[in-house]
């Protein structure tokens, strides 16, 4: 694995930049009436977007064409028009209230102010049928404010292009610190874009939450085998198995929090831990949890880790055994966990280590 200094000196920069003289178009009209541009191909209308982008970040609201079968949906479309398209700028439209109602207060994310002002900007593009040809209609005056500006810059949306670039580090395994290492801009670049530049480079937008989000993501798309908590634990049970691991998920476990069957748990072990399990795992091994580890079937439901340990004869560190994740607060999955591990992994330790929890302790205790 290589340091986040060495992945910094092997990883592109990121030297994109805003180019505020495509915010508004060339002599735009003192009016404020929309701009006709075109008729013009498809691959000249691609380029002139690419480079609309860099100056707003344009969403895309609605796509319109015609279908090849028949369409139960009402289609507003000439006939002479093969597509059509709108985009908007990403200040339009009002706040919609989001809140995950069933969380407790403590627990709910403090999202930032939002950006959507009711600005006006857009775009509609229509593309002739039977042609190669593009024209658009760019209401090119925003309301609300000033896309020059760059407190207004920095709340926006980031650019397509920046995105994929973030996408593209997080996708070779990189972490927040070697991804915040691409994102310095050289002094030397500072100085030749000067005071009066209309270029501003990319990377100041970029946040800690814009790379945290495309992690997360990353993460989520990497941890679930399937939709749905219980199947994508069975089906990484089912993976660990074949790989010479062991793994159980059990389901209906009683919970006193909701005085019914409503708990459930995952206990495991990969080759390796088992291994390790017979070494290290018949004199001295610890027991702890961790709250909150993760959200369960529910949003609002928390989420236990138990991690068994011992101590490396070799290294002297601490080694990971078996895990198990539960959300019912109660003995019954550690005990079922602690059965577990002597049936599969031969445990049978002198001493088991916990904190001062009485259910960890009613656990170790039962026989």
């Amino acid at each position: 694995m290589l340091l986040a200094s060495e992945q910094a000196n092997q990883a592109p920069f990121l030297t994109l930049f805003h180019d505020l003289t495509a915010v508004y178009p060339i002599n735009p009209p003192a009016s404020g009436a929309a701009v006709k541009l075109g008729p013009m191909t498809t691959a000249e209308w691609l380029s002139k977007f690419n480079r609309l982008q860099l100056g707003c970040h344009w969403r895309l609201h609605s796509t319109c064409k015609h279908s090849a079968g028949p369409s139960t949906k009402k289609v507003t479309l000439g006939k002479n028009l093969e597509w059509r398209q709108r985009w908007y700028c990403d200040h339009q439209g009002s706040h919609r209230d989001q809140k995950v109602t069933d969380v407790p207060p403590k627990k709910r994310r403090k999202p930032a102010p939002s950006i959507r002002v009711g600005c006006l900007a857009g775009l509609s593009v229509k593309k002739l049928k039977g042609k190669d040809s593009i024209t658009v209609v760019w209401h090119w005056k925003h309301k609300g404010h000033d896309p020059l500006d760059i407190s207004s810059i920095q709340e926006s949306r980031l650019l397509a292009s920046v995105k994929e670039w973030i996408k593209d580090r997080v996708a070779e395994g990189r972490d927040w610190i070697s991804i915040h290492d691409l994102l310095r801009v050289d002094p030397d670049t500072l100085d030749q874009l000067g005071t009066n530049s209309t270029k501003i480079p990319a990377a100041l937008a970029v946040s800690r939450m814009d790379i945290y989000n495309v992690l997360r993501r990353s993460l989520i798309k990497n941890s679930q085998l399937r939709s749905g908590c219980i199947a994508s634990l069975e089906a990484w049970a089912k993976q660990i198995i074949l790989e010479g691991g062991w793994a159980n998920v059990a389901t209906e476990v009683f919970d006193y929090k909701t005085n019914g069957n409503s708990g459930w748990y995952m206990s495991f072990a990969t080759r390796w831990q088992r291994d390790a399990l017979a070494r290290y795992g018949q004199r001295i091994v610890c027991m702890d949890s961790t709250h909150n580890t993760c959200t369960g079937i529910k949003v609002s439901e928390s989420v236990y880790l138990y991690t068994v340990l011992a101590r490396n004869q070799v290294t002297g560190r601490g080694v990971p055994l078996a895990f198990m994740l539960t959300n019912a607060e109660n003995q019954i999955p550690i005990t079922n966990f602690l059965k577990e591990l002597q049936r599969e992994g031969s445990f049978n330790p002198e001493f088991i280590m916990i904190d001062c929890s009485e259910t960890e302790a009613a656990a170790v205790k039962m026989p």
